[in-house]
């Protein structure tokens, strides 16, 4: 009997589960530029670094790339207006970066982020 009440049950808490989608939310605190061919010149304004420290950027991921931050190497997330963002499992947790192009170069922003789900 306890069987079948477990058997009744599973299914929608399975069908739940699965319907959540996880977030990723990222907050970057560094930066450096690079020109056309790569080399670095600098870092970003203090206007840049203060407009994206005070964002939270936040993306929905799709489940099946969970599983890719255990493997340690980096993958790209979505594209946000100020750039690609790209994170990586690591021991210290999950590293993002965000890359923005111009055309005089890129910056490349270094992040911590966080995976929810709900």
């Amino acid at each position: 009997m306890k069987t079948k009440a477990w058997l009744s049950i599973l299914p929608p808490l399975l069908i739940g589960f699965q319907a959540e989608a996880a977030t990723v939310s990222c907050n970057f605190f560094e930066g450096a530029v690079f020109d056309s061919e790569l080399n670095w010149v600098g870092v970003p304004s203090d206007n840049a670094m203060f407009s994206l420290m005070s964002e939270e950027l936040s993306v929905e991921l799709d489940n099946s790339l969970l599983a890719q931050l255990d493997t340690g190497k980096p993958f790209f997330v979505s594209e946000h207006r100020k750039g690609k963002i790209y994170i990586a499992g690591s021991d210290a947790g999950v590293l993002g970066k965000m890359v923005s192009r111009t055309e005089d170069g890129s910056t490349v922003w270094d992040g911590f982020c966080q995976v929810g789900f709900g």
